[in-house]
């Protein structure tokens, strides 16, 4: 957690607007997922980004050769219903942090938090 904290807190202050465009993209389609494969799409692009815009080149090059096993884990995981995620919030903060190159609150976002149910559980 260290390492991707730390990388959200870097792209709030190294992002330029061309960052914000591509982070803006995979939230909002994040949001509209309703299939597995559509949200796993989503925020496995959006983690991406948020790497692409803090700019280190390390990170980088380790999330583009796993891009494709997080995303295949992302989709299976989110298929089943008992999985569980940070849900919308956390990713809106963080958006927000990175548009305003607020630093401390794009560290708060990267905070651990309880996970949420994907789906209702079946009654």
């Amino acid at each position: 957690m260290f390492i991707i904290g730390s990388n959200w807190v870097l792209a709030a202050t190294r992002r330029a607007e061309a960052d914000l465009r591509r982070l803006r993209r995979p939230l909002a389609a994040r949001h509209r997922a309703t299939a597995p494969k559509e949200f796993a799409r989503a925020d496995a692009d959006f983690h991406l980004a948020v790497v692409e815009a803090a700019g280190n080149s390390v990170l980088l090059e380790c999330y583009r050769f796993f891009i494709g096993r997080l995303h295949d884990s992302l989709h299976e995981l989110r298929s089943q219903d008992v999985i569980q995620e940070s849900g919308a919030e956390p990713h809106d903060e963080l958006l927000a942090a990175i548009e305003a190159e607020d630093e401390a609150a794009a560290a708060a976002a990267a905070a651990i938090r309880p996970p949420q149910r994907a789906h209702p559980p079946r009654g």
